[in-house]
């Protein structure tokens, strides 16, 4: 059995590290715990809901971004 939850979207925003690259670091393994789902639940990010929707190119923890959305 196949089930899938939809969480409502949440923000969350991380200032460029100190190399001031244009970059920052997010652990996503952090936000999911954060959701406290508990165990037995994987949760995917994606950068685009196209890829969200099809369940392709998910990105791994930590994710270093350029200023991309993530879609989960």
């Amino acid at each position: 059995m196949n089930f899938q939850t939809q969480l409502d979207p949440q923000t969350i925003i991380a200032c460029d590290n100190s190399s001031t690259d244009g970059t920052a670091d997010f652990n996503l393994d952090d936000l999911s715990a954060s959701l406290g789902l508990g165990e037995g639940f994987v949760i995917s990010y994606y950068t685009s809901n196209i890829d969200a929707n099809q369940g392709i190119n998910s990105i791994a923890s930590p994710y270093n971004s350029a200023g991309e959305n993530f879609n989960y």
